[in-house]
């Protein structure tokens, strides 16, 4: 595909990463599984900081972030230099996001709402 997918949630986007995991893996993507691993409560930070760490230092090649609204896991990644994260609530957006927004940036991630369970491509 692209090189490996880091991914991580929040507690409120726990099922929707678990469901986006094993769909990437089966479409032939490496997956870096950056957590949680359930739905008690965590601080989002942690895991926009967690992907945007693997980007940066290069174990990942995209990331994607899934939190209860995608909010505060876009704002929280892109407070780091070098790393540009989008809202995205669909296929098309990513793709936007991707193409337009970010093309001269190698090191991009789609947060995503846990309340969205469309196709984010």
């Amino acid at each position: 595909m692209f090189g490996i997918l880091a991914i991580a949630a929040d507690h409120g986007g726990f099922d929707l990463k678990s469901a986006l995991v094993p769909i990437a893996q089966e479409l032939g993507q490496t997956v870096l599984d950056l957590g949680t691993s359930g739905h008690e409560s965590v601080d989002y930070p942690e895991f926009a900081d967690a992907v945007a760490a693997a980007l940066l230092e290069g174990r990942a090649a995209r990331g994607v972030l899934v939190c209860g609204t995608g909010i505060g896991m876009s704002i929280a990644a892109n407070r780091h230099p070098g790393i540009r994260a989008a809202l995205c609530h669909d296929g098309l957006t990513a793709r936007l996001a991707r193409s337009i927004t970010m093309p001269t940036y190698s090191r991009s991630v789609a947060a995503s709402s846990a309340s969205k369970r469309q196709e984010i491509a």
